[in-house]
């Protein structure tokens, strides 16, 4: 009796429905109405593309067929809310840039493999925690503050530049080959042991640690304008060494710039050292190193002791009190000149052999040689060499012809290779240390 009691009211309840003019709902279907899909515009393209039998409700066969929702292609650019996006539970890809959306909440959704919310520039909050089909993701120029990846294991491509996020957490995404997150305050990001990690843009931030460890797929990298004091010295060499292989690989030239000279020294068939935009010498890296024309090239490559000399004659010039025997020639007789001696090529020796003599102001290890800074006459040079010397200790130097170079007077002169600077800066670092260890 209960259960014809219960057919009973079942059939007269769709009886009045009928009456009424209102179709009976089956079980699984989603109306598109303004509760469950609040936006009028994204209602509208649900109703055009995504209601096939234009009932105005969503089965659960037509929610499975929509595997794309591309409100671009349809010039769709007034949503403001996508609520209701997530009924389509089968859903591939999402193109939604330049739209108005503030917020979107895409997590858990399984099938996901693209998003494109780029040009949101209203857009705030984005999480797509549990995306675990999420392959590509373009959001940049956002409004974001925070970008939950959590769960997103398949990300090959990130997009987020010109956002406002402070933090960025790409461990989760182990494939990613791509990530472009410039033009925005990241302090800083750790890709340590992203294998895959070939493209890499984060200029334009305020970087002050970049971890790049494991990285060895890198074919890119653009970091500039942040606070980065150095990078990796292993990474930075593989990449210049992966560089020339490419050069060599596909035959064309490559122009790099660089502020880095031993970057200048390495990669390079051709040298063209700048000022001001003036070209102050061209020259293979050979040239440009041993035969540097002015004062500013000799101290942009490499390091420099450059004194003010004498050319006497060919072959003899004196400088720092001292004559000396050299290899140049063709300078006018007794004429002003700049004389250069790399730090390499200094010898230290007992002081009574000395050519020149001097006391050591300071000694700095660098792992594969000492770095010696030493006063000869008020003039601080400084010597690269293997051999160990105390501060205060006075040394000899003696200095081979062919270490001697001489260039003509110029603009620059007098305004590089003394060291006083150099080692004040020293004195001012260890006093520094001193100081917190007190």
């Amino acid at each position: 009796m209960k259960h014809l009691k219960k057919a009973f009211c079942l059939l007269l309840a769709a009886v009045m429905l009928l009456a009424l003019g209102v179709p009976a709902m089956a079980a699984g279907e989603i109306p598109v109405d303004a509760e469950h899909f609040p936006d009028a515009a994204l209602r509208t393209y649900v109703t055009d593309y995504c209601d096939t039998n234009k009932d105005n409700k969503l089965s659960a066969a037509e929610c499975e067929a929509v595997q794309c929702i591309d409100l671009f292609e349809m010039k769709i650019t007034k949503v403001a809310d996508l609520t209701g996006i997530k009924h389509f539970t089968n859903l591939h890809e999402l193109i939604a840039c330049n739209n108005q959306i503030t917020t979107l909440d895409l997590s858990g959704m399984t099938k996901l493999e693209k998003l494109d919310v780029s040009s949101c520039t209203e857009l705030q909050s984005l999480k797509l925690a549990g995306c675990t089909a999420l392959t590509a993701l373009d959001a940049s120029s956002c409004a974001l503050t925070a970008l939950d990846l959590t769960g997103c294991t398949a990300l090959k491509t990130v997009a987020c530049s010109y956002n406002k996020l402070t933090a960025l957490d790409v461990s989760a995404a182990e494939k990613l080959t791509t990530l472009e997150c410039s033009a925005n305050h990241l302090t800083a990001l750790d890709l340590s042991g992203h294998k895959a990690l070939k493209v890499l843009t984060c200029s334009l931030n305020d970087l002050a640690a970049l971890e790049l460890t494991g990285c060895t797929a890198l074919e890119s990298l653009d970091c500039s304008d942040n606070a980065l004091a150095a990078l990796d010295l292993k990474l930075r060499k593989d990449m210049q060494q992966e560089l020339k292989n490419i050069q060599k690989a596909t035959g064309i030239t490559f122009v790099f710039v660089t502020h880095d000279q031993e970057e200048a020294l390495s990669m390079s068939d051709t040298i063209v050292v700048m000022s001001e935009g003036k070209i102050q010498q061209i020259g293979t890296p050979l040239d440009i190193y041993n035969e540097p024309q002015n004062a500013f090239v000799a101290d942009f490559i490499g390091e420099s002791n450059i004194v003010d000399g004498i050319m006497r004659q060919d072959f003899r010039v004196t400088f720092s009190g001292h004559t000396f025997t050299c290899v140049d020639k063709g300078f006018a007789k007794n004429e002003n000149v700049d004389v250069v001696i790399r730090p390499e090529d200094v010898d230290i020796v007992p002081i009574e052999k000395g050519m020149l003599r001097g006391v050591v102001t300071s000694v700095t290890f660098l792992g594969v040689h000492y770095e010696i800074i030493v006063d000869i006459g008020g003039f601080k040079w400084m010597i690269q060499t293997t051999d160990f010397v105390d501060v205060d200790e006075h040394i000899g130097l003696y200095i081979e012809p062919d270490a001697i170079h001489i260039m003509h007077k110029s603009e620059y002169s007098g305004m590089y290779g003394d060291y006083s600077s150099f080692s004040n800066e020293l004195d001012e670092l260890s006093n520094a240390e001193s100081e917190s260890e007190e």
